[in-house]
């Protein structure tokens, strides 16, 4: 019965923080946490509140409090991780992120959150390498699979980026966001008609996608359409005022 009743608590809670009522949300879990001190839960539910509003040093020791009381929280270390590569700390990232994995070695999560502080920290090899471990776990992991297509890009590994972006849009071919990837490599790599293509596949389902606009603008460029690139531009910028 006592489980029963903090079980509805913690539910509760959950969906003030999926309803994006965040500041209710922290009110509640403190007020909850005075009924149930010692419940790592709420400590970390405490710090991920925190972190969404920026106030990333309560959020850590919030995090350090529930790891106190469960040092195997392994959701917790993967929460710090990313709230110290908000935070611009991306070197204590990768220290809580490894501690996740150390935890739990099938954690997908803190796999593709390393490679984003790997990647902060411009060290674009592991950061392939910590993508590659995520995907391998969850070959779904469409975030991953950009993610890795992003770094590819960066390193001008065109073809392999590519590759990336087609696993991911296989997956959910609609993903505005990953479509606006691939045509952005596919500039990178003067597949310019390939690109126009994927960007215009943005603006069927989103007109108003303003980076879409922007680069069919750049690909325009890159084909000497400088009238159309104009009005391509024009639309970007719009559509962001």
């Amino acid at each position: 019965m006592m489980q029963e009743k903090k079980d509805k608590k913690i539910n509760k809670l959950i969906s003030l923080f999926t309803n994006g009522e965040i500041e209710k949300c922290k009110r509640e879990t403190k007020r909850v946490l005075e009924v149930y001190p010692n419940e790592p839960f709420l400590f970390n539910l405490l710090g991920v509140t925190h972190a969404e509003t920026g106030l990333f040093d309560e959020a850590i020791a919030y995090y350090k409090k529930a790891l106190k009381l469960n040092s195997e929280y392994f959701e917790v270390y993967n929460n710090m991780g990313v709230a110290y590569n908000h935070w611009k700390k991306p070197e204590l990232a990768v220290e809580s992120l490894r501690l996740a994995i150390e935890t739990n070695p099938n954690y997908a999560e803190a796999f593709n959150n390393l490679g984003n502080s790997q990647k902060e920290l411009l060290d674009y090899e592991d950061a392939i390498k910590s993508y590659e471990k995520a995907i391998k776990i969850e070959p779904s992991y469409i975030d991953a699979l950009c993610n890795l297509g992003i770094v590819l890009g960066v390193l001008e590994k065109y073809l392999e980026a590519e590759g990336a972006f087609k696993k991911a849009l296989d997956l959910e071919p609609s993903r505005k966001q990953t479509l606006y990837l691939y045509g952005s490599v596919l500039t990178k790599s003067k597949k310019l008609e390939e690109a126009k293509r994927e960007f215009n596949s943005i603006l069927i389902i989103d007109p108003d996608f303003a980076e879409a606009h922007n680069g069919l603008g750049l690909a325009n460029i890159e084909l000497k359409n400088f009238y159309e690139a104009s009005e391509n531009f024009r639309k970007a910028i719009d559509i962001k005022n």
